[in-house]
């Protein structure tokens, strides 16, 4: 019987030592071949949703930091009533991250301060009770603390997650944070977030081309549209200030042929249209009236074909 017993003690010792080895083995975030896809649910006069993805595509030095570039790319559709759907391509620089691996800490940097000034957002060197920094809910004052720690097995390995709750009048969060993926309500939900009638959230992970958060067994939809090839502009424009008060400048150097500008609200509502501008002068669109939002835009040609794409941003 003892021979029996001593057995089974080193046997639950060896299995409680690898889990509790692989809890303690911090998993970094990727440097590159990874993709978050994310649902933006939202009110704005009607529902609408937005479903994109964000990915890694390169690296770059910037004072002697090594920065990952971190991109947004995919559309939006839209919701109602009325009910219509309005898919939009897109793909540029949302921010550069870079990993304090040492101190466990991933910090991001925004346009138009690229590389010169970190903004801290996630630290996956918390206990029970610790509160969050200000950043965590874009300094909107909410006190954010770590409820509990548990670990999540994801693939063959656990990682640490972070349950993270607030208590702000009648107001209830919960959100966690799982290492190496970021934040289950998005990767740059908890910087970026703002209360109201909206909610996002992180519908899958994909590393390496394998979608290892929730599951192995669930699809990671890469939101890559199938949408009319754009014609290659003969030459580059330009739309500026951007992000502006609602007054762009578009750009063109192009002599012949004329231009035709479009602009979408993002209920799908087109807000604007101008016709037959001439390539070669610089034309203004005047949003002014708009309120601060993100706005679609649309450059075709006298034909019809479209040449340009991209998003207007309203600061005023």
């Amino acid at each position: 019987m003892k021979k029996i017993l001593v057995v089974l003690f080193f046997t639950s010792s060896s299995l409680f030592n690898y889990c509790e080895g692989q809890f303690n083995t911090y998993h970094p975030f990727p440097s590159s071949n990874a993709r978050w896809g994310e649902e933006f649910e939202g009110y704005n006069n009607a529902w609408y949703s937005q479903y994109y993805n964000y990915y890694l595509r390169g690296d770059t030095v910037v004072n002697g930091k090594t920065y990952f570039k971190l991109n947004q790319s995919g559309g939006y559709e839209f919701g109602g009533p009325p009910y219509s759907i309005l898919w939009q391509s897109y793909d540029y620089l949302v921010c550069l991250l870079r990993e304090d691996t040492a101190a466990k800490r991933i910090y991001a940097s925004f346009k138009p301060n690229l590389g010169t000034k970190d903004t801290l957002l996630y630290d996956f060197n918390l206990n029970i009770g610790d509160t969050l920094p200000p950043t965590y809910n874009n300094n909107m004052g909410f006190k954010n603390y770590v409820k509990a720690i548990d670990s999540l097995l994801i693939g063959t390995h656990y990682r640490k997650q972070f349950i993270i709750t607030n208590v702000v009048d009648s107001l209830y969060w919960e959100d966690s944070i799982i290492e190496g993926i970021g934040s289950t309500q998005g990767l740059l939900t908890p910087i970026l977030m703002q209360f109201g009638e909206a909610e996002t959230w992180l519908l899958c992970f994909k590393e390496n081309d394998i979608t290892v958060y929730p599951s192995l067994n669930d699809s990671c939809q890469d939101f890559i549209l199938n949408i009319p090839n754009i014609i290659k502009a003969e030459t580059n424009f330009t739309i500026y200030p951007n992000p502006g008060n609602g007054v762009f400048t578009l750009q063109s150097s192009v002599v012949s042929g004329k231009l035709s500008v479009e602009v979408y609200n993002v209920l799908g509502e087109k807000v604007y249209s101008h016709y037959q501008i001439t390539k070669s002068s610089n034309y203004q669109i005047d949003l002014s009236s708009q309120p601060n939002g993100i706005y679609l835009y649309r450059v075709l040609t006298e034909d019809g074909s479209l040449i340009g794409e991209g998003k207007l941003f309203i600061q005023k």
